[in-house]
């Protein structure tokens, strides 16, 4: 079909079909360069208001609590502006009344935290969560860690949960009274619903005059798992006071002598 266009006409396809492939380029180089700078553009300015919300934050504890606590001492309200995540939160709102940084949100996302308005949602808990697991494993092994223990807080909550799902070992520390045996049952229950590879029970503050072999196995059988250790109540950790560490210190002790025991066990079930 182009043998019988003159050599004029198709020279003057050819430059048409090289000068539309130029614009169709140049306009996808001019948008990629445009996208490109206004993320640029977006990172510079979140970069700022990251520097400027941790400096609130910074301030806030570092100076105005040290203002407000003689203050606080006979305060029976709760505060909230002595808490620097409430203070930051604050003044970011203030500066999303301009125009310019309207479309920005600050959200300091938790999975327990003070203010209810600094709740994980769906997208960020599930953030966390892979945060948090991928963060323990890179921390394991780039310390080159045997093992990594995690302390949590007391009773369940989505923080709790999400440190159960990540282990492989689960060790219950619970009081030989009838309110924490109630906590444990749930406790327990949950991570066998999560499938956790191990878990096990240690009895922490357990009277001297207790007999110990009858506490284990009525604790064992209670919740029909390993009880790996009881720990008894000593003076000496009382007056040590954290100033030292305990087995270092006392290293043929009962108390010193349990926590290894709980130590081989953990070590036989890694």
């Amino acid at each position: 079909m182009l043998d019988n266009f003159k050599l004029a006409t198709k020279f003057t396809l050819l430059l048409s079909l090289v000068f539309i492939g130029s614009i169709l380029f140049s306009g996808f180089a001019l948008s990629q360069a445009l996208e490109q700078k206004a993320k640029d553009e977006i990172n510079y300015q979140g970069q700022i208001l990251i520097e400027m919300v941790n400096s609130v934050r910074s301030y806030n504890d570092n100076h105005l609590n040290n203002l407000l606590e003689p203050n606080l001492k006979n305060q029976a309200r709760f505060v909230p502006e002595t808490i620097p995540t409430f203070a930051a939160r604050e003044v970011f709102e203030t500066l999303r009344k301009s125009k310019e940084y309207s479309n920005f949100l600050y959200k300091d996302a938790t999975l327990n935290p003070t203010n209810l308005r600094d709740k994980a949602d769906d997208f960020e808990t599930h953030l966390i969560e892979r945060l948090l697991n991928d963060g323990f494993r890179d921390l394991s092994r780039r310390l080159k860690l045997d093992y990594l223990f995690i302390d949590t807080h007391p009773g369940i909550n989505e923080e709790t949960l999400l440190s159960i799902i990540i282990s492989h070992i689960l060790v219950v520390v619970l009081r030989p009274d009838s309110q924490d045996y109630q906590g444990t049952a749930v406790a327990i229950d949950v991570a066998r619903k999560l499938d956790v590879p191990n878990i096990m029970l240690v009895v922490n503050k357990a009277l001297p005059t207790l007999n110990f072999a009858a506490l284990r196995q009525q604790v064992a059988s209670t919740y029909s798992t390993t009880v790996a250790g009881i720990l008894p109540v000593c003076e000496e950790m009382f007056h040590l006071g954290s100033s030292d560490i305990f087995a270092l210190r006392y290293p043929d002790h009962p108390w010193t002598q349990q926590v290894s025991a709980i130590a081989k066990q953990i070590m036989h079930n890694r």
